[in-house]
């Protein structure tokens, strides 16, 4: 597949894409609340009935046996497990058809829909991380090159069914390579705004809720940063098939 040039359609900046991203957010909070927090909420009980095994009355100790608290604890995070891995899949058609058309998905057709979809999303977030911490653990220029690379990957993977995800990979490496700043500014302000979250509301456990709500403002700026350098690439392929057309 060609690369394609980089688009003359002006790129949003991330912040604006925050600011978006927080008005997705209130437009689908119900949807949110079941696929994000509901499963938040069982990690960070979880969190703190199992404290760390290996501290008593602030000692550090080689006790490998777990207090029924803490058994308690292990099972509610495995319930948070086995949520998460249910609901990524639909997380992400949310994500997707919430920006691409500026709507409300309803939870069942975000279920519906994104189970479909769960082998493939699944599949090309777990190859996608295997290559990007490869690359991380070789040398870390490449790790920054593949996660530029392959990071939107299941939004890829999610928009396309009917490509192989080698075809899914090809694509996404393709169609990022243009707009790798773009890419970079997104994910970390993400970073800067969960740093500065966490840093302010400490790790108690109330607190720890405020942050996961707060946080989920954001959720939003992959895909908004994704559907657009779809467009933008759009753009430059039929700019280019008009000049060529000019040229004859």
């Amino acid at each position: 597949m060609p690369v394609p040039k980089p688009a003359s359609k002006r790129m949003t900046s991330t912040w604006d894409h925050v600011v978006i991203s927080i008005k997705l957010a209130l437009k689908n909070y119900e949807q949110i609340a079941i696929l994000f927090l509901l499963p938040s909420l069982f990690l960070i009980l979880g969190a703190h009935y199992f404290g760390d095994p290996f501290i008593r009355k602030n000692k550090l100790v080689l006790n490998f046996s777990l207090s029924n608290q803490q058994e308690i604890g292990m099972i509610l995070m495995a319930v948070w497990l086995l949520i998460s891995i249910v609901n990524y899949a639909p997380a992400i058609y949310l994500r997707l058809k919430a920006v691409e058309t500026n709507t409300s998905p309803s939870l069942t057709e975000c279920y519906r829909e994104g189970t479909k979809l769960f082998k493939r999303v699944w599949l090309s977030q777990i190859i996608s991380w295997v290559i990007i911490l490869a690359g991380v653990i070789l040398l870390i220029v490449p790790g920054i090159i593949f996660f530029r690379r392959y990071i939107l990957s299941p939004y890829y993977a999610a928009k396309y069914p009917q490509l192989k995800l080698a075809q899914v990979f090809r694509r996404s490496a393709d169609q990022s390579r243009p707009f790798a700043g773009y890419i970079y500014a997104t994910f970390g302000i993400m970073i800067l705004i969960d740093l500065v979250l966490s840093d302010l509301l400490g790790a108690f456990t109330l607190s720890q809720v405020a942050y996961y709500i707060l946080s989920y403002g954001i959720l939003f700026l992959p895909s908004l940063r994704f559907v657009e350098i779809l467009k933008a690439s759009a753009h430059s392929v039929n700019k280019g098939r008009t000049e060529s057309r000019q040229i004859v």
